[in-house]
């Protein structure tokens, strides 16, 4: 997922500083953070409306799903 969303520099820090390639790795790791606890709330909310609508979803495979899957995200 970092180098989907660190395509956009075409994966490349260009800073000459190491104090602003650290800032920008930061970033990097910050905004990736973001992208996996919307994942993992937008998950959990999807489940529960499932489970509303009286679907029979067993607990099991749903402590399996990864929020890190980003097919559905437009990175630019």
């Amino acid at each position: 997922m970092k180098r989907a969303v660190f395509f956009h520099e075409r994966g490349e820090i260009r800073d000459r500083s190491f104090e602003s390639q650290a800032f920008r790795a930061s970033g990097l790791n910050l905004v990736v953070s973001a992208i996996v606890r919307w994942n993992t709330v937008y998950l959990d909310r999807a489940i529960t409306q499932l489970k509303r609508a009286s679907r029979d979803i067993p607990d099991t495979p749903s402590k399996r799903i990864s929020p890190l899957g980003g097919g559905h995200i437009i990175y630019t």
